[in-house]
């Protein structure tokens, strides 16, 4: 009965993911247009590359999402994104289903309010309602279904070696999704330690193992040992400041969390609360623990677990992004007994009241995913000065044809920011398609002096000398690209055509075999 209960449910808050057919922000690049996701590489490179490799070296190791998304690729046309938000939506009901049959075996009173705030949170909508978020959705499943491997090596144990290998498995399982399953780890040694002592110890030395193989693994296919943002937006700044970020990033998780309504989907570092802001969130989230630790102690771990979760996006280690709603997936996974305790001391019928209004939140918030122009316009409510939303507004509505309404987006970056090269290349992309050639070279000579590391920026202007006849330039501009970022497919594309056009065959040879290499035919 639980099951269906927790299914309908489920599919009830998500059900306006099922009809969406667009794809949303980034998805064409960063999904579609992977090699590995594509199909155009073998399934063992997704072990040997960075997640992104092909838009950009971001030091992210994740071979079972990218993997996930292969299958995909292969049951579901890429014109239509609606089946890869079944098997989001699938991958999540999953997760909420193991996590019931978990507690059932493991706790005395199965958390069923629990189980369902977990289930319909508006905030995991930046996992279940947008296909780029699958890693944090495979992360939580195999991370879930490693606390029940851990659990029956443990009752059906014969030998010492089987928790040990147990409990590594389920450890590296989250981690080759994502990085945060380490977070695993915590949860996976309280199952050994509910056990017995001995579970406890053999559990530890195979998390021990485990997380080494995974370090060395990941070493090996990327060159770095332990997980780093290629390039953190706070990476210069001194730990005060990463500090007070990491402050705002746990104020607005909570306030997510309690209150999920006004968020956008893209965060930038002026969409956090302000200092104040934080500060009041923060002590009302205190007040509420307390009134409810007075009235029924609170266990230390149901409301230590949640915060764990929090530890890697504190900014000790600077991130590529300052936050993202995606980030709390694994917070609110652990919440799920302390959120159980809160809602069950409630009076009736407030706890049906309160996930009534998160489904309905849910179904709402579902919304600002359903294509890239609506996922970027709700940025833009909250940030509406952010010069990387505005870009990216430009892109989506150069996507669907409409280049005027795209060159004021990107007219509107460059008004906030003019050193936004990015900006400046999809202006001058857009400008070229209607006709206007010099306004064109003009913002691209911008894009490359106000970002002379931007690879994108120097592929556009290899276009354009392409097209005026200097097949010379455009090489040359092609080769900086590659530089910038080697696993450029358009690039060398570009690298290859001018040198054959220069009469160099050979170099063209090599260009092609480049591109081969990157699963381009």
């Amino acid at each position: 009965m639980l099951t269906l209960l927790l299914s309908l449910i489920t599919f009830a808050a998500w059900a306006p993911t099922l009809a969406t057919t667009r794809w949303t922000a980034d998805d064409p690049q960063v999904v579609l247009q992977s090699p590995v996701v594509n199909r155009s590489l073998p399934v063992a490179s997704a072990f040997t590359q960075d997640y992104t490799f092909h838009v950009g070296s971001s030091g992210q190791w994740r071979p079972l999402a990218a993997l996930s998304l292969r299958l995909d690729h292969w049951l579901y046309s890429p014109s239509s994104s609606r089946g890869w938000h079944l098997s989001n939506l699938l991958i999540h009901l999953a997760t909420v289903l193991l996590l019931a049959k978990l507690a059932g075996k493991v706790m005395q009173r199965t958390p069923t309010y629990g189980l369902v705030f977990y289930a319909i949170h508006p905030t995991l909508a930046d996992s279940v309602a947008w296909v780029s978020g699958r890693p944090s959705l495979v992360c939580a499943l195999l991370g879930t279904l490693g606390c029940h491997l851990l659990w029956k090596a443990m009752r059906a144990e014969r030998s010492a070696v089987i928790t040990p290998a147990a409990a590594a498995i389920s450890l590296v399982m989250p981690l080759l999704a994502k990085e945060d399953g380490l977070l695993f780890a915590v949860p996976l040694l309280l199952l050994a330690h509910s056990h017995s002592p001995r579970s406890l110890g053999r559990a530890a030395i195979g998390l021990g193992l485990g997380a080494t193989c995974w370090i060395l693994a990941r070493g090996a296919a990327l060159g770095a040992l332990l997980p780093a943002a290629t390039q953190p937006i706070l990476g210069d700044a001194p730990l005060y400041e990463r500090a007070l970020v990491g402050f705002k990033v746990l104020a607005e998780t909570l306030r997510l969390t309690l209150s999920p309504v006004g968020r956008p989907p893209n965060y930038e570092l002026d969409s956090l609360p302000g200092f104040a802001g934080a500060t009041t969130i923060i002590l009302l989230t205190f007040g509420v623990i307390r009134w409810a630790h007075r009235s029924e102690r609170l266990s230390p771990l149901k409301l230590g677990l949640p915060l764990l979760a929090l530890t890697p996006f504190l900014q000790i280690i600077p991130l590529g992004e300052p936050f993202a709603p995606r980030f709390a997936h694994l917070f609110t996974l652990f919440l799920i007994p302390l959120a159980d305790d809160l809602l069950r001391r409630l009076t009736s019928p407030l706890p049906l009241a309160i996930l009534l209004t998160l489904a309905g939140t849910t179904w709402q918030t579902a919304q600002d995913y359903r294509d890239a122009e609506s996922y970027w316009l709700a940025s833009l409510h909250r940030a509406p000065s952010s010069p990387v939303a505005w870009n990216a507004l430009g892109l989506a509505r150069a996507e669907n044809g409409r280049h005027e309404e795209a060159i004021s987006a990107y007219r509107a970056a460059i008004t906030q920011d003019a050193s936004h090269s990015k900006a400046w290349s999809n202006l001058a992309r857009s400008l070229l398609v209607i006709g206007r050639a010099e306004e064109a070279e003009t913002a691209l000579k911008a894009a490359i002096q106000a970002g002379p590391r931007n690879p994108i920026a120097h592929a556009n202007w290899g276009l354009h000398l392409e097209r005026r006849g200097d097949h010379r330039g455009a090489r040359e501009a092609f080769i900086r690209a590659t530089q910038l970022r080697p696993g450029m497919p358009q690039a060398w594309a570009g690298v290859a055509r001018t040198e054959r056009l220069l009469g160099r065959e050979q170099e063209a040879r090599e260009a092609e075999q480049r591109l081969r290499s990157l699963g381009i035919r």
